[in-house]
């Protein structure tokens, strides 16, 4: 949905069960993000706010429980903890504690919900807790904080509060319900067209890409079989993610504003984990369909990292997807130059994370410059305004008290009156005939 020109998505799932299925919610959350992709974009790049929640089912990592069993001790040792965590101080509530939550600790080694932000719980865990009673966990299952509530912001934006994040007093389930509410910055339409600018061109200089890597995990994601292997995008050769593996990749630049709308696409870099694609030719000639200032720094230009799989002959096989990104086109107004051929640009320094189904997949950094040129809009715009302007001082011209010409605005007023008047008499006639007709029954 759109609030102005800013697009939110609300997204609410549930996860694998059970204490020891960490990779299994693992997989499940990638699944979701990967089955959103389209065209090198996937749902965790397509809004500008996205808030994610649900039973996710991670769970608290308890000393001696690897599997679903644990016996009556783990179950009243972890209990007496969240008491005693309970009892600290607002500020320092549930700290130790959340340390053993699987979803934070893999969120900090970015397997998972990789730019998400989630606030601390303070409030104690909310299942598995007895039905119709009090906060009494079942002891059935360790307690742990399965319902959460997640969100991701675009690169770039700022100014979103989090009021709170709580867990309600409701018993009807073995669930506590969570809740929470935000306050998030949102912008009005603004046009894209700015008619005091010439037309813009954008650039992208000093581009390179590092820590690329293999995502060996992403073919065997929705895969049954933990040896099969999606024939789309798996890399021949590649059994496990190696360091040292030289990759063959270019990055394809896009944005709706773009006048292409297939975007660009760099040179390929042989053998480089790290590519450095430079100042190619093939980065300066795109031409926008925008030129307003106040409208570009509110978008994005999205970005795909993509390795080229070469045959034995050295031409190119197919291409795999290892990462993609978003770069904001966010700058200071006042930090615009005028150029010495009376162009005025700016440029913009970005560093950008890369995912892929949710996961970190490296970055890419660089610069990217907006032209605009000195010169009048193109021929066909500037005759449409010039058209427009016309016809506004025509019908301006109507209200003057000037001798009309033949076929002037006011000649045409007059006629309008005239065929007015008439018709309000051809409509007094047949009211007169109405009546008559009706004396006559």
């Amino acid at each position: 949905m759109h609030v102005g020109q800013a697009a939110f998505c609300f997204l609410n799932c549930h996860l694998a069960a059970h204490q020891g299925k960490v990779k299994d919610r693992n997989n499940d959350f990638r699944k979701i993000v990967k089955f959103s992709l389209k065209d090198d974009l996937d749902i965790t790049q397509a809004h500008h706010y996205l808030f994610w929640a649900g039973d996710l089912n991670y769970r608290i990592d308890v000393d001696g429980v690897t599997g679903k069993k644990h016996t009556q001790q783990h179950f009243e040792g972890l209990c007496k903890q969240i008491e005693e965590e309970d009892a600290k101080s607002t500020r320092n509530k549930f700290q130790a504690l959340f340390k053993r939550d699987q979803l934070f600790k893999e969120m900090n080694r970015h397997q998972v919900f990789y730019g998400f932000t989630e606030q601390q719980p303070k409030f104690k865990p909310t299942f598995k807790v007895v039905r119709k009673a009090k906060l009494t966990y079942n002891p059935q299952r360790l307690p742990g904080w399965c319902d959460r509530i997640l969100y991701l912001t675009a690169n770039g934006l700022t100014g979103l509060n989090q009021r709170f994040y709580k867990a309600d007093e409701l018993y009807t389930s073995d669930h506590r319900p969570v809740s929470s509410a935000f306050d998030v910055p949102i912008w009005i339409n603004t046009s894209s067209l700015d008619y005091r600018r010439g037309a813009c061109a954008l650039s992208v200089l000093n581009c390179a890409a590092m820590d690329l890597k293999f995502d060996n995990d992403y073919d065997k994601i929705n895969n049954k079989s933990g040896d099969q292997k999606a024939a789309d995008n798996a890399v021949p050769g590649v059994e496990k993610f190696d360091e040292k593996l030289q990759v063959n990749c270019h990055a394809i630049f896009s944005a709706d504003f773009f006048e292409t709308e297939t975007g660009f696409r760099t040179d390929t870099v042989l053998e480089n984990n790290a590519p450095d694609w430079g100042q190619a030719p093939e980065l300066q000639l795109i031409r926008l369909r925008a030129n307003n200032l106040d409208f570009l720094r509110r978008q994005y230009v999205r970005v795909a990292v993509r390795h080229v799989v070469l045959k034995k002959d050295g031409s190119e096989k197919k291409q795999v997807l290892m990462g993609m990104g978003r770069i904001a086109l966010l700058c200071d107004p006042s930090s615009v130059q005028v150029a010495p051929d009376g162009s005025t640009e700016v440029k913009i320094r970005f560093a950008c994370s890369l995912t892929l189904a949710g996961k970190s997949a490296g970055h890419i950094v660089g610069e990217i410059k907006l032209t605009w040129n000195p010169e009048p809009l193109p021929d066909k715009l500037s005759a449409a305004i010039k058209d427009l302007s016309s016809l506004v001082q025509d019908v301006n011209g109507w209200e003057t008290e000037a001798e009309p010409e033949s076929g002037s605005g006011e000649e045409l007023r007059f006629d309008l009156e005239e065929w007015c008047k008439s018709a309000d008499e051809k409509e007094a006639e047949v009211i007169d005939v109405d009546k008559n007709a009706e004396s006559e029954i």
